[in-house]
């Protein structure tokens, strides 16, 4: 929805430039996307951090997608 809108023209906050040197924090800064767009979550009142969870889970695919490059689905509350 509009990717390249969200990831490449539109203004981002961020403090990359201040804290990584370059040319990580431009690496940084393309891998933001402004917003980021869940709305396969569904949206409701007194909706809990789990619900959410098992939403964007059941969503995988999506989720990874809107995340971008560099994700991967290791596993549901893995270990690290």
């Amino acid at each position: 929805m509009k990717l390249y809108e969200r990831q490449a023209t539109a203004e981002k906050t961020h403090n990359y430039d201040k804290l990584l040197p370059s040319p990580f924090s431009d690496l940084a800064e393309e891998t933001l996307k402004s917003p980021y767009v869940f709305d396969f979550v569904e949206k409701r009142k007194g909706i809990i951090e789990r619900e959410i969870e098992n939403e964007l889970v059941a969503n995988i695919a999506k989720t990874i997608m809107e995340l971008g490059t560099g994700f991967a689905f290791v596993g549901n509350q893995y270990r690290i």
